[in-house]
């Protein structure tokens, strides 16, 4: 499911990840609270009490999400988790109180630091290493951003002739007066 175990660092990320796998496997009702819990047992035509295989599927289902998000935790967050929750739900919403304001307090001090932070009078070198810091402390790695990493990102498009692959500043049309489209369908930028 998740190779990685949750905590202050990775919990956006973690949160992100469960829940497209959750969403894979459409279970994403078991931790938003909008699965109704089926009656354990029902009663047959016969006025006999049988286990109901809706509950079974519910209790299957249940178990396994429980046991998967379970397996991403950390052992000195796992004694606190198994006891304050029993369900799938009650077990995301505990993490949502351990990790989600915490985030986004960090996310907010990061978005502020980013912006307050200026190069002045320090040497180019040193403010690099700073922006690289605090690059690190979120989280970022890089990693497949360099060439040869296929599918790397969207490619720009050319607000004046809709071409792909370049943007207005750099098309090579910009200030072609012998261009054969349209004038009123492309204007020129000046």
């Amino acid at each position: 499911m998740v190779a990685t175990l949750v905590d202050d660092g990775n919990f956006l990320a973690w949160n992100q990840h469960v829940l497209l796998v959750i969403k894979t496997y459409r279970l994403q009702s078991f931790v938003d609270g909008t699965v109704a819990r089926p009656l354990r047992v029902m009663v047959d035509d016969e006025g006999t009490s049988i286990e109901n295989p809706m509950f079974i599927q519910y209790e299957q289902q249940e178990s396994v999400l429980v046991a998967r998000l379970l397996s991403t935790v950390g052992a000195s967050l796992h004694n606190k988790l198994v006891v304050s929750s029993a369900s799938a739900f009650e077990l995301r919403e505990a993490l949502m109180r351990l990790f989600g304001s915490h985030s986004t307090t960090k996310a907010m001090r990061y978005k502020s630091l980013f912006h307050s932070l200026k190069k002045n009078n320090l040497s180019m070198s040193t403010y690099l290493a700073k922006m690289f810091h605090s690059f690190r402390a979120l989280g970022f790695s890089c990693r497949g951003c360099g060439r040869g990493q296929h599918g790397g990102g969207v490619r720009p498009q050319c607000q004046i002739y809709n071409k792909i692959g370049h943007i207005t500043w750099r098309c090579f049309y910009r200030y072609d007066s012998t261009s054969d489209d349209d004038e009123a369908e492309h204007p020129r930028m000046v």
